[in-house]
């Protein structure tokens, strides 16, 4: 049934570029928060917000001077995703390639995990465990993605997105939190653009990743053209 909803839908928005004024974009707000803050489990979307998940991640990424190594995440729980707003969104379909854009406001998010730390930092080793707190406030984010649509599939070709962010505040507990503490909000408070190719990089690999997962994007992509996108 998914596959023929997704077809269809494709089929009717080939070549259409869909204006800004045919979109009631506070009407598609609330019903995308009410998708993340309670799932469908018709289309087979789980509760994002709050959101429990595990991450690795290569600080080397982080193009952060001298410092490298891995940072694990057990029991992350991420909260405030559906406190969003959306502005000046415009989806267009060519053929069989879809471009989404839009601008995202998260006015507060918060980040708890139990961490790990395995690094090198300024040529000190680095290792540790504790708990992680981090609030991100005032994040606007300039979203652009492309993607080829096919039958039952859909391949992520781009995904960016360029945020600025209010603040960063992230605060580390065991022997090494102060220290990575302050490199960390140094680093995130300064450089939002390279976080964002960052974001952008990790979002595209879990979206590609995802298929045949509670995360399938071909969910995603249903979910909001059935539910939330009134052509």
């Amino acid at each position: 049934m998914k596959l023929l909803v997704f077809a269809l839908c494709c089929a009717v928005l080939s070549q259409q570029v869909i204006s800004q004024e045919s979109l009631d974009i506070n009407d598609i707000s609330i019903c995308l928060k009410n998708i993340v803050q309670s799932g469908s489990p018709e289309f087979g979307i789980p509760i994002l917000d709050p959101l429990n998940s595990e991450l690795s991640v290569d600080l080397a990424t982080f193009g952060i001077n001298l410092v490298s190594g891995t940072l694990d995440l057990k029991n992350l729980l991420l909260q405030g995703i559906s406190g969003f707003n959306l502005e000046d969104v415009d989806i267009s379909i060519n053929g069989n390639e879809l471009t989404l854009n839009f601008k995202l406001i998260e006015p507060r998010i918060t980040i708890d995990a139990d961490y790990n730390v395995n690094a090198h930092i300024y040529g000190f080793p680095a290792i540790s465990n504790g708990k992680l707190n981090a609030i991100i406030v005032d994040l606007v984010a300039l979203v652009n993605i492309t993607a080829d649509l096919q039958i039952g599939d859909i391949i992520v070709e781009n995904f960016q997105i360029s945020p600025k962010i209010g603040n960063v505040d992230v605060k580390i507990s065991g022997i090494l939190g102060t220290l990575v503490s302050t490199v960390v909000n140094t680093f995130f408070n300064n450089n939002s653009k390279e976080l964002g190719v960052i974001i952008g990089n990790y979002l595209k690999q879990i979206i590609n990743n995802g298929k045949g997962t509670e995360y399938d994007i071909n969910n995603i992509i249903n979910v909001i053209f059935t539910e939330c996108i009134n052509l």
